[in-house]
């Protein structure tokens, strides 16, 4: 049966982190639809340590516009599926 978690917080309050984690107590197939895009560095420094921290047991989506496109077309291929972040 499908779930969707809401989880909500401030500007780099854990929210990537602890998302992370409760999505990996649904199993190991894992996808991430990352919205954000490097339109700096700075920007592009945050993605690069999202990408090292989460390693390679998750598949990245970088889907900036069209999420429920994505979401459609990743379902059922994955135990969790983790949008970070729907403000960007």
């Amino acid at each position: 049966m499908a779930r969707t978690i809401f989880i909500t917080g401030g500007a780099r309050s854990g929210k990537s982190v602890f998302s992370e984690q409760k999505a990996k107590e649904f199993g190991d197939r894992l996808g991430y639809v990352a919205t954000a895009q490097s339109l700096d560095g700075e920007m592009a420094d945050r993605i690069e340590r999202h990408r090292t921290r989460r390693g390679t047991q998750w598949h990245t989506i970088e889907e900036p516009l069209l999420l429920s496109r994505s979401l459609e077309e990743a379902d059922g291929t994955y135990e969790a599926i983790l949008v970070d972040c729907v403000t960007l």
